[in-house]
């Protein structure tokens, strides 16, 4: 039975029954004349005819199977979980072949091959012998109760054990537009050619001069490009043994060269006597339980969000990055007596994949994915997050020191997954997406409590789309170069990326990684636009001896069309957007002279590839990108969120945390990751991929409690014999904190960063009133403060619902003058209006809060009995110079008193009180304040919004240039 024989077809069929007794006698198969695809009459669909099913019978699609598999001698019958690519390719071809040869037979057209063969039970068949274990969705016996992710992930989807795990296809949003309907690539509309991949990339994505005015630092482009790494992984053609590219330009033949044909006139690569960009098609992947149908892709790395990037999407890789103790991942502790962190370890089998090694003994980078070479900021989020499992490790055992390896290193994965998971729903998407697509798709997190929206029925593997085109975006973001920084933000120095592809080495120099990290969160990245950078589309992996490389964008175009993903219009249609008929309709989503290169490119409109006109589509609203990728990203990122029996926010158990750690990961920023894991990081922004601005992002110290880390002892459980585990040693790495803890750990948290800045306004009355105006949406506002003739301080505070919050400030019944150290930055007579304080709280989709000065005097409109409260009280000191008179340190006297109430949604009303004593301490001249602050709320009011308290606390210290030296919480009236 191994030996495949061509058999006639009326041999075969008299054969098959003897030779099926003689090999498959423990399978239970149809009987050959029975129908596997159901006969159907002739049925209406709205106005078109659908034509009758045909009876494919058992006995056809076996004759058809072992014709195919007479082209492919290798193929293993009954193969394990440790099927190679090589064999998973060649089976993927032998379906392709039995699905061409009974689409002949039965005189399929393109849509019936795919919805019709596809419904075929071929565990039925003798295929059934042939498909891996990996791909049956019988082989896995999955249990519910286990906490933590396979490590392929499979058993995510108990009903469907195989989806989405390391190895599976990538599905399809539409059907897929191969020329022959089963494997070939796209061809333009009537099979018309396609313009060649290169002709489009030069012409309608050339390298222009362009400012950027997104706000987006280099580190947002990194961020995507580590996120498609945790998702998207196409299997390759590689050599095998070496895994080396084969060189379909130089001669080499395999099935799978396609290389690009250069144009003879192209303007760059005709100067290097270059006429063929080497490419070649995927591997040929397998449907789960080995279903028949046009051809698929296999995705290396699992679908969901699991920071496999770090550990590895297969049992083998992962037990290859551990280091079996203490629940750590290994690394290289080159500059150890530098006192630096240690980097990632090298890859020394295979040490040419993904890697351009000048001499033999260098090596590149070992990683949960093998692209971490591809360049150096890749490298440095790869460091940076291995370093965050160790320490995560390390302060796991410090609160369990009775916890095993193993435990350790599961649930530092558990955790740094939820981190990765949060981050990227927290600060990515909001940026690229915007604010009304996130609610659309329902991606925006919980602040506080259970999601708890996990769907089974809902498919969680990347689409074909995704991958290939959509969340390629970023490549338009990319610069010429990746700058070096000093910690103290000053600019060192540049390089080009042409010169760092697939060679990391730059990071095996003391304090570079540090340098580079510093860059990434100070160099813009460029617009979201049709241009895209020439060091990617001329010089893409080029190689230390070479002037030229690949095209990155011709890859880009190439591999769509060979993965059969649908044009631009198609997916128009698909996300309910206006079609695309005529060049004319295109200028609703295009530039003009984006619609006029195309014009000259293409044969009909309908041909535009998919990515292409993506990243030159439109923004829409808040989105950095246009409707197209807004859509196909979307519904990714909610499928991930909701069919993911793991996803961070879901409460079941095992699964889930408790409420108190799934707070602790609401905390998380990137920043505060960063601040862990670098050397000798000073201060940063508090969303590191946005560029640092004096407004709503500026930078704030490491140790600044608006990047609160995460309190471990909520993960202290008791030892086997009931007693509370104590804490050990300090981590060596990142010494803790010492915040106070909060009775309600959500009370003491921060999500957005704060900043106060001051600046002069002239008088507009000689005896101004002070307006404190509260917005409770862009129509509604309430003026509920009124206040005596003299007033320094106005604040205009916005207040949005979940996404800002208000700030009352000062104001003050007396002039206050520079004696008394209240203004720290100004000097104006104090007959005048001499300052306004503005503090502006804001997230990456939240607006500014917006101040104004006002004289206008109001009473207020609101009055509400309060419920419950929360108080903080802080204590601080301002080092002052009393140049008038010597306050004796014995005395206390009450300069101002101050205080306010009022109720900007009809919900709750806050008072706040200032008292003000000078007097001397070992400082000298100081001045002493005492804050109270009470918020009371109505039942009905979010209680998220209590983070009010810590940030009016913050934003008074600012406006005093005080360090707050310590905060007390009080709770009372919550659960």
């Amino acid at each position: 039975c191994s030996q495949k024989v061509n058999f006639s077809s009326k041999c075969f069929r008299l054969l098959t029954p003897l030779l099926l007794g003689l090999c498959f006698s423990s399978n239970v198969l149809a009987s050959y004349s029975e129908c596997a695809l159901k006969f159907n009459p002739t049925t209406q669909i709205g106005s078109v005819k659908e034509r009758p099913r045909p009876c494919i019978k058992y006995e056809d699609i076996n004759a058809a199977w072992w014709k195919a598999c007479s082209q492919f001698p290798n193929l293993r019958k009954y193969p394990g979980r440790d099927v190679t690519d090589i064999e998973m390719a060649a089976l993927g071809e032998a379906l392709q072949e039995t699905t061409r040869i009974l689409a002949k037979k039965y005189s399929l057209n393109r849509s019936e091959i795919d919805s019709w063969l596809q419904e075929i039970d071929t565990s039925l068949t003798d295929i059934d012998a042939f498909c891996p274990a990996v791909l049956r969705s019988t082989t896995y016996f999955c249990s519910e109760d286990s906490r933590y992710r396979n490590i392929d992930a499979s058993c995510n989807n108990l009903h469907h054990p195989t989806r989405g795990t390391a190895r599976f296809p990538f599905k399809r949003l539409i059907a897929p537009q191969y020329s022959d309907g089963i494997s070939k690539p796209r061809q333009g509309w009537d099979d018309f050619p396609l313009p060649s991949a290169r002709t489009v990339s030069f012409h309608a994505h050339r390298d222009v001069a362009r400012d950027s005015h997104h706000g987006l630092a280099f580190m947002f482009a990194a961020w995507g490009q580590l996120v498609d790494h945790d998702l998207t992984l196409t299997a390759e053609t590689k050599e095998s043994g070496t895994r080396k590219d084969i060189q379909c330009c130089l001669g080499a033949e395999h099935p799978n060269c396609m290389p690009l044909q250069v144009p003879f006139n192209d303007p760059f690569y005709k100067h290097h006597n270059q006429h063929c960009i080497n490419f070649l098609r995927s591997l040929a992947g397998v449907r789960e339980n080995c279903k028949l149908g046009s051809r698929v892709q296999t995705n290396s790395l699992t679908s969901y969000i699991d920071a496999n990037f770090v550990y590895g999407s297969s049992p083998a890789l992962a037990a290859k990055l551990r280091e079996h103790r203490g629940g750590c991942l290994k690394v290289l502790p080159l500059f150890k007596d530098l006192g630096l962190k240690p980097l990632l370890p090298l890859k020394t089998e295979q040490p040419d994949d993904g890697c351009i090694r000048p001499h033999r003994d260098l090596y590149c980078y070992l990683a949960g994915d093998n692209r971490v070479n591809e360049q150096l900021a890749l490298g440095v989020l790869h460091t940076i997050f291995v370093r965050e499992h160790n320490r995560i490790a390390h302060e796991l055992s410090v609160v369990n020191p009775h916890w095993s390896d193993e435990q350790i290193y599961q649930e530092s994965r558990h955790l740094l997954s939820a981190m990765v998971q949060h981050i990227t729903y927290n600060e990515f998407l909001p940026r690229l997406l915007g604010k009304q697509t996130m609610q659309k798709y329902g991606l925006e997190l919980k602040r506080y409590g259970y999601a708890d929206e996990y769907d089974p029925y809902v498919d969680a593997t990347i689409p074909a789309a995704f991958g290939t085109a959509a969340f390629r975006f970023g490549h338009s973001l990319l610069p010429k170069s990746m700058e070096r920084w000093s910690v103290t933000h000053k600019f060192i120095a540049s390089r080009r990326f042409s010169e760092m592809f697939q060679q990391p080495y730059d990071l095996n120099k003391p304090g570079w990684l540090d340098q580079y990290l510093v860059g990434m969160i100070n160099q813009a990245a460029l617009p979201m636009d049709d241009a895209i950078t020439s060091q990617v589309t001329n010089h893409l992996f080029q190689e230390p001896t070479h002037d030229y490389g690949k095209d990155l964008a011709s890859i880009n175009l190439q591999r769509a069309r060979e993965h059969g993903v649908p044009s631009y219009s198609e997916f128009r249609e698909f996300c309910n957007l206006p079609p695309i008929n005529t060049w004319s309709s295109l200028l609703k989503s295009l530039d003009n002279s984006t619609v006029i290169r195309y014009q000259d490119l293409y044969s009909f409109p309908q041909d535009i590839d998919l990515w292409s006109a993506g990243v030159s589509e439109i923004p829409i609203g808040d989105s950095l990108i246009g409707p197209t990728f807004s859509c196909i990203i979307a519904r990714t990122f909610r499928d991930l969120k909701k069919g993911d029996r793991f996803w961070h926010e879901n409460s079941a158990s095992p699964t889930g945390f408790t409420l108190a750690q799934l707070q602790e990961i609401r905390k998380v920023k990137l920043s505060r990751v960063l601040c862990d894991n670098a050397d000798d990081l000073i201060t940063i922004q508090p969303w590191a991929l946005e560029m640092p601005n004096d407004d709503t992002n500026s930078r704030v110290s490491c140790n600044s409690r608006l990047l609160e880390g995460i309190n471990f002892d909520h993960w202290r459980e008791k030892d086997p014999w009931g007693q509370q585990t104590l804490a050990s040693s300090p981590d060596p790495w990142n010494p803790p904190q010492s915040l106070t803890s909060s009775p309600d750990p959500w009370v003491s948290s921060h999500s957005r960063p704060l900043s106060a800045h001051y600046k002069p306004t002239p008088p507009a009355q000689p005896k101004p009133n002070l307006q404190i105006e509260v917005s409770y949406s862009p129509q509604v506002s309430y003026t509920p403060l009124e206040t005596s003739e003299k007033t320094e301080i106005n604040v205009t505070s916005t207040y949005t619902p979940l996404e800002s919050l208000f700030v009352h400030q000062i104001s003050t019944k007396k002039p206050l003058t520079d004696k008394y150290g209240f203004y720290s930055s100004t000097h104006a007579p104090p007959s005048s209006v001499s300052t306004y304080t503005s503090v502006d709280i804001s997230s990456p989709h939240s607006p500014s809060v917006q101040s104004d000065t006002s004289y206008s005097s109001h009473k207020p409109d609101v009055t509400v009995e309060p419920l419950s409260s929360t108080y903080a009280t802080y204590t601080s000191y301002i080092p002052i110079k009393d140049t008038e008179h010597d306050v004796p340190s014995s005395s206390y006297t009450s300069i101002n008193t101050i205080s306010s109430t009022f109720s900007p949604n009809k919900h709750y009303m806050t008072s706040h009180k200032d008292n003000y004593s000078p007097h001397k301490d070992s400082y000298g001249s100081a001045t002493h304040v005492s804050s109270h602050i009470e918020i009371n709320r109505q039942p009905e009011l979010d209680p998220y919004l209590l983070e009010n308290v810590q940030f009016l606390v913050h934003a008074i210290a600012a406006n005093k240039s005080a360090h707050i030296i310590q905060t007390d919480h009080r709770v009372q009236g919550y659960h």
